[in-house]
């Protein structure tokens, strides 16, 4: 197996980020999503946290995570984009590709799919402009987009190559099977 192609999280584990990658490298991750508070727990800066992952050759293979993007009022509007840029900025110098963006669960938030298509059309852009991808994941708890369908839908109608989505099981609603009688 392609050791690079095997990730998980740090959320995953207890501790301090260099006890965390040194335990995904043990188990054989080559990559790990990471977290804003991965890269700032450190009082020297993020630059331990790349040290770490280098140190335990690992690449970060996702940024977590983008929260309320789309469909909020449009006062939050620059708000939310001054968020994204920081995260894209941030993700630049750990030399990650991807940000992942959970469904949006605010509750002045708007379900309008027109007015989330356009926020994701909008994200895609600075995305480009980085140079990175963002991986939308509809959250069970989502306020409008919970389903990884009606996401999926959505995804191919905002048609932007640094717009996809990603599956989650541990955040997807639970799938009932019926399977039929012997």
């Amino acid at each position: 197996m392609d050791r690079s192609r095997l990730s998980c999280t740090t959320v995953t584990f207890g501790g301090k980020l260099p006890e965390k990658l040194r335990a995904m490298n043990a188990a054989g991750f080559g990559a790990t999503e990471i977290w804003p508070r991965d890269y700032y727990e450190h009082n020297e800066g993020p630059d331990i946290a790349m040290d770490q992952l280098e140190a335990n050759q690992l690449v970060p293979c996702a940024y977590q995570n983008l929260r309320n993007f789309e469909g909020m009022p449009e006062k939050l509007r620059k708000r939310k984009i001054n968020i994204a840029t920081q995260l894209f900025d941030q993700m630049r110098l750990l030399g990650c590709e991807t940000l992942v963006m959970c469904s949006n669960i605010a509750p002045d938030s708007s379900g309008d799919k027109g007015r989330i298509m356009d926020d994701l059309r909008l994200l895609g852009d600075l995305a480009k402009s980085f140079g990175v991808r963002v991986a939308w994941e509809p959250i069970c708890w989502g306020r409008w987009i919970s389903d990884y369908r009606d996401a999926w839908d959505i995804v191919r109608r905002v048609d932007h190559p640094n717009i996809g989505m990603v599956l989650d099981s541990a955040h997807g609603p639970a799938t009932v099977v019926e399977l039929p009688m012997r």
